[in-house]
């Protein structure tokens, strides 16, 4: 498997909170900007045989608190749209480290809201080589390692 799709599939089951043995990733369809969410992700895939529907939402506040509740209107917005078909996983990603105090301030009340938090750098910690992108390894590695 080339290194570059290693590692998008590294970060992707990350996202999904899932490990890498018994996953056959059939799809993935990003939208930017659907009902105002940063990113949505859909993703099929056969696990242990099964298929299987995710929708993942992901909101960036690289270096930015949430406001204006658009945590709790983002979730709804996909629980509305989504049936239960699907298995729903919120994510908010951020640049600000977990040691900085500016994380507490920002995003204490996100976990609460049924948003997984990340500080970047967790999401590639294990990514110790660069891939055939250029534009992925600036993006996700340079700045982070």
């Amino acid at each position: 498997m080339p290194k570059f799709e290693k590692a998008s599939r590294y970060i992707l089951l990350q996202l999904l909170e899932q490990s890498e043995e018994n996953q056959e990733i059939l799809s993935v369809k990003t939208w930017k900007q659907w009902k105002r969410i940063d990113l949505t992700v859909e993703v099929s895939l056969i696990r242990n045989g099964k298929e299987e529907k995710h929708v993942i939402v992901i909101e960036d506040k690289y270096y930015t608190a949430p406001h204006d509740n658009q945590l709790i209107r983002y979730r709804e917005a996909v629980d509305d749209y989504y049936d239960d078909k699907w298995e729903k996983h919120y994510v908010l990603l951020t640049a600000v480290y977990r040691s900085d105090q500016q994380f507490d301030i920002n995003y204490s009340g996100v976990e609460a809201e049924g948003y997984k938090l990340y500080c970047i750098k967790e999401l590639v910690k294990d990514i110790t080589e660069p891939t055939e992108s250029d534009i992925f390894n600036q993006l996700w590695l340079a700045d982070w390692h």
